[in-house]
């Protein structure tokens, strides 16, 4: 998760550089964003601060939820 989670992580960077390559594909996901798309992988929640923290969660929480959700609707 520490080479995901951090905006500068090695992975999500590599995610975002490989996704907007290949939704140039497919014409259902050229308007979509990496970062909608990323939000599938990790529970996360807004701190007060405007901070998003990705949590390391059970699975069973509102946040899975709605990771879950987001993932379930590009199926």
């Amino acid at each position: 998760m520490d080479n995901y989670a951090p905006d500068a992580g090695k992975l999500k960077l590599m995610f975002v550089k490989a996704f907007d390559e290949i939704k140039q594909r497919y014409d259902d996901w050229k308007g979509v964003k990496a970062a909608d798309v990323q939000k599938a992988y990790f529970a996360a929640k807004t701190k007060k601060t405007g901070e998003t923290e990705v949590l390391d969660s059970t699975g069973k929480t509102k946040q899975d939820d709605e990771a879950f959700i987001l993932r379930s609707t590009r199926s």
